[in-house]
């Protein structure tokens, strides 16, 4: 996965568990805080040659429906967020 132009820098809050962050709960994009519903997956992806994975990979869902793709990079400490799948309301029948 390509971190680009088209993902955006995100703070996240995460559960805390014996590990630390594990899970993430919400995230703040801009001034705006998204409440994540439910965790529809989790991965990690890479490798730094110590068995640490590069990166932590979640698909979520927040309140309003929409599907996210949050990553953490281990190397920069920083999270981001790429929408993937946005409700969109069916106007069709206006006219």
């Amino acid at each position: 996965m390509i971190i680009d132009e088209s993902w955006q820098s995100v703070k996240v809050q995460c559960y805390c568990g014996y590990r630390g962050e594990e899970t993430p709960l919400s995230f703040q994009m801009g001034k705006k805080r998204y409440k994540i519903r439910r965790v529809l997956k989790g991965w990690y992806e890479g490798e730094r040659g110590d068995n640490i994975a590069l990166r932590r990979v979640f698909r979520v869902v927040i309140n309003k429906g929409d599907i996210y793709i949050l990553v953490y990079d281990n190397l920069t400490d920083e999270w981001y967020a790429k929408a993937i799948d946005v409700l969109r309301k069916d106007f069709a029948g206006k006219g």
